[in-house]
């Protein structure tokens, strides 16, 4: 007969194996389960009257694939297959067909364009957007426009005087409510725009996408373009509203985790250096008052045009508010800034971003001109000081202080 210990440490051992032999049957299968879910996806194009030797989905937006290209196969003169990652299918928020890639010879661009009728207007679009429903698209060749001499900007961010042509082909009417059909509503990404030079008012494209987003809460494209143009709206309570819209799925999607981050994120309040005496300051000095921040550079005529309306809200708000301008300029017109301030007597604080890149995006500044109001409670409003409404609105705060904490 065993000793009781032995037969205890014995009893002990074998339900340890059994545990790991457990454990390892679990990893196994969760590794084979993932295997099974991080597959390739394919998108197949067919295109009749026109043959091509190449053709790619190449990325133009800013993002971690912006320079992405990714060749098709061919399958015969009309049809072209692409094989999609994974990783790029779940973070890619919009691509072009085209092809073939810049001719830096010539200078010369090749686009294609989709045309579609929709409810009986015409809608032409370039790029598109991964869908879950979209893996096969026809299109039919109409026709080609060539534009001379114009500017285009390369992936390195190169800008040429050159050509553009342009294959336009027909595509057949998407379903209704795929993310393929709302992309064509929306061919130029108006509602997730704050556009200047139109009828349409930042609170109408606010309350159209609202509609939207409550219509088609699983919707790729809209969680997406909202992640994508988060610097474009003015408050991140309309943000929240947006983000609010979309199902579960999408709020933890890749961007609806960014944009979560974003909105749980406290404003930071950074030093920079002096534009004048090259001291580091933080942007906010006095925490109990509001401040204005403005930016600016020294190449930005806008900027300058601006200068006005900036003098008045400063002298007419000073004593009641702060104001600081954070300069863009990168070093090598750095000395045109301090030229600048000097020219203009500006007589708030200057200061200068040691990475342009990096106050842009902790900003969120979309362009220049560009202010952002900072309350006392760290809440932030933008605001384009070329509208009579967000002057009105930047007067109203101030003049009623107990109004900042909103």
């Amino acid at each position: 007969m065993k000793p009781k210990v032995t037969v205890i440490m014995e009893r002990n051992y074998i339900i340890k194996t059994l545990l790991l032999s457990f454990l390892t049957i679990c990893i196994s299968c969760n590794v084979k389960d993932k295997k099974m879910i991080q597959r390739d996806r394919t998108f197949t194009v067919q295109m009749q009257g026109k043959n091509y030797d190449s053709l790619f989905i190449c990325s133009f937006t800013k993002g971690p694939y912006y320079t992405l290209k990714i060749a098709a196969e061919k399958q015969d003169s009309n049809c072209w297959i692409f094989t999609i990652p994974d990783t790029v299918y779940e973070r890619l928020i919009d691509f072009e067909i085209v092809p073939r890639t810049f001719d830096y010879k010539t200078n010369t661009s090749n686009r294609i364009a989709l045309n579609s009728m929709i409810d009986g207007q015409k809608r032409r679009i370039q790029q598109l957007n991964f869908d879950d429903s979209l893996s096969f698209v026809s299109l039919k060749y109409e026709s080609t426009t060539t534009e001379d001499s114009i500017f285009m900007s390369d992936h390195r961010g190169n800008s040429y005087l050159g050509t553009c042509n342009t294959d336009n082909f027909i595509v057949e009417t998407p379903i209704k409510g795929t993310d393929f059909y709302l992309r064509m509503l929306d061919q130029l990404y108006g509602m997730f725009l704050t556009i200047e030079d139109t009828a349409y008012s930042y609170k109408q494209y606010l309350d159209t996408y609202l509609k939207e987003a409550q219509k088609h809460p699983d919707s790729r494209y809209y969680i997406s373009r909202l992640c994508a143009k988060m610097h474009n709206y003015k408050t991140k309570q309309d943000i929240r509203q947006l983000y609010n819209c979309f199902s579960e799925r999408w709020k933890n999607s890749v961007w609806g985790k960014e944009i979560q981050a974003y909105l749980d994120k406290p404003f930071e309040n950074i030093t920079l250096p002096n534009a004048l005496t090259a001291k580091e300051e933080p942007v906010i000095q006095d925490s109990a008052r509001c401040t204005l921040i403005l930016f600016s550079a020294s190449w930005c005529r806008p900027c300058h045009l601006q200068l006005p309306i900036q003098r008045k809200v400063y002298n007419d708000l000073k004593d009641k508010m702060d104001v600081v301008c954070i300069s863009i300029d990168e070093p090598e017109t750095i000395e045109a800034w301090r030229t600048f301030l000097k020219k203009e007597h500006i007589p708030w604080r200057s200061l200068l971003s040691v990475n342009v890149e990096e106050v842009r995006r902790k900003f969120m500044v979309p362009g220049i001109p560009h202010a952002i109001l900072v309350f006392p409670n760290k809440e932030c409003k933008a605001l384009n000081l070329w509208e009579k409404t967000d002057q009105e609105q930047l007067y109203n705060h101030i003049n009623n202080f107990k109004s900042c904490t909103n």
